[in-house]
């Protein structure tokens, strides 16, 4: 059961490239607000170099979209800054790249509480979905993780996800990821969501909706949920 009390719409999405054009489902999480504004917390690399060329191509993708504004954060911006673009905001972008480092970006800049209040659409892909929950897995081999872990995130809501489900590139998906996950959630007795590649998980009015390939694994069982 769902504990979360959250008013926001939450999207957690399994993976995919806005350069390749596999973005279906982000047309459909834009249109669920007014006017949209978009703020990106750029929290999930350290590299300069690269979060300024994915600026660039962020703000191109989601102008050419009908967001008409979109607003970035920088690691040394004040808590207050955030704060002011978080109101100007209907929707927040969490992107991939280090979950790790985004949720303790966040728990540092001390906005667990206001993602938790904001009255718009948070989305997020990959390591952006998967600190939405409460908590989340990650495979080995994903991003050189050494072993399958159950990690801490964000708590927006109260579910246990992994993403890349099925990724034909070894360094997405994990090894050996149905395995894992089987022998995991059998091992800690929790119950996790496999989200697949340009697939969603979607919460809103304290109901799960599910969009596309998404997987369930629960006592070394899987089944697929839609």
């Amino acid at each position: 059961m769902l504990r979360s009390k959250i008013k926001m719409r939450l999207f957690l999405k399994g993976g995919s490239d806005l350069q390749k054009g596999e973005t279906k489902i982000i047309n459909k999480i834009v249109k669920t607000v007014k006017n949209p504004s978009l703020l990106i917390l750029q929290w999930t690399s350290k590299n300069r170099k690269k979060n300024l060329k994915y600026r660039k191509i962020l703000t191109k993708y989601f102008k050419s979209i009908g967001v008409k504004k979109v607003l970035f954060t920088d690691f040394k911006e004040s808590r207050e800054k955030i704060i002011q673009k978080i109101v100007k905001s209907n929707l927040i972008y969490l992107p991939g790249g280090d979950p790790i480092l985004l949720y303790k970006t966040i728990k540092k800049k001390k906005l667990v509480g206001k993602l938790k209040n904001f009255k718009g659409t948070i989305f997020g892909g990959s390591a952006g979905a998967l600190i939405q929950c409460e908590k989340y897995i990650i495979i080995k081999s994903q991003d050189n993780y050494k072993r399958t872990k159950l990690e801490q995130g964000i708590g927006l809501i109260d579910i246990i996800v992994s993403v890349h489900y099925g990724s034909e590139r070894k360094e997405s998906a994990g090894e050996n990821a149905e395995e894992e996950l089987k022998n995991i959630s059998k091992k800690l007795k929790i119950k996790i969501y496999a989200i697949a590649e340009k697939s969603a998980i979607e919460y809103y009015n304290r109901k799960i909706k599910f969009h596309g390939k998404i997987f369930y694994f629960n006592n070394g069982k899987k089944k697929r949920v839609n």
